[in-house]
């Protein structure tokens, strides 16, 4: 992973619990120095080191941190970072979500390796979709589904998101999530 998530982590634990909190945790996490360099690749292993320091920390689960972290990057990370391509991949959640493989291949344009997870949606009607995800990587779909509660209010398109599957392999993590968006909901 790259050390935006990193940044985003120490931004998130400074913001809600202070910088002595997020040096505190990144000591304890026992990640190297230069942890922090936005661009830079890590080990997915130096990232989880680093969650789960925060997680421990805090004396939450690490389900519920990633939660919270990936609800913190789609309202307050990503919008900061990557504004303009949010606005980009639509002001609905429906559009959003059939956009996100053009807009992890625009951000990968940044990264050197950028390999981010895949999505297929299938829309059921104007309420109902359903969206697929599938990673190479292990232990995330929590962060996901962090940021999915995110885009719903960065977007102020309230709903109801249940999983529906979840399966991890060797070759990574896939979940299917169906989304339905509250009737009468406008959004702005």
């Amino acid at each position: 992973m790259y050390g935006l998530v990193h940044c985003s982590v120490r931004e998130m634990l400074t913001e809600q619990h202070g910088e002595q909190t997020a040096l505190d945790v990144i000591q304890a996490a026992g990640v190297p120095s230069d942890v922090l360099l936005t661009m830079k690749s890590y080990e997915d292993e130096i990232t989880l080191s680093l969650v789960k320091a925060a997680a421990r920390h805090l004396g939450q689960p690490l389900d519920r941190f990633l939660i919270d972290l990936g609800y913190y990057w789609m309202t307050r990370f990503a919008p900061q970072t990557y504004g303009g391509l949010l606005e980009q991949a639509g002001g609905d959640l429906v559009t959003f979500l059939n956009h996100l493989n053009p807009l992890h291949d625009r951000i990968g344009t940044s990264f050197v390796n950028f390999a981010p997870p895949l999505f297929e949606v299938n829309t059921f009607s104007d309420t109902v979709v359903e969206l697929h995800y599938a990673s190479h990587r292990h232990g995330l779909k929590f962060f996901l589904e962090g940021i999915l509660a995110g885009l719903c209010d960065h977007l102020r398109q309230p709903a109801v998101i249940e999983e529906t599957s979840y399966t991890s392999s060797e070759s990574g993590d896939s979940a299917t999530y169906r989304i339905t968006l509250e009737t009468g909901a406008a959004h702005e």
